[in-house]
């Protein structure tokens, strides 16, 4: 069996500016350290960013260095 993740927002950022950013900071990462070492790579690699970021978010929680995404964590940072 294998666990499925809908991730469902615009962390394109075009309605919310920095929107991406603003979730990664809510959970305690270091925003240029992040984009840099680990969303670049994806772009080099030719990845468009749009699916980029949700796809380095659900990596970044499944780490185990910080809290898991949950519905809940998505919540309170939406208020």
């Amino acid at each position: 069996m294998q666990d499925i993740i809908a991730d469902i927002f615009d962390f394109g950022d075009t309605l919310a500016l920095h929107s991406t950013s603003s979730f990664l900071e809510h959970r305690g990462v270091n925003v240029a350290s992040f984009w840099k070492n680990k969303g670049q790579p994806f772009l080099d690699e030719g990845w468009s960013p749009v699916p980029t970021y949700p796809y380095m978010k659900i990596r970044e929680s499944r780490s185990g260095r910080k809290e898991p995404v949950t519905v809940q964590q998505l919540s309170r940072w939406g208020k």
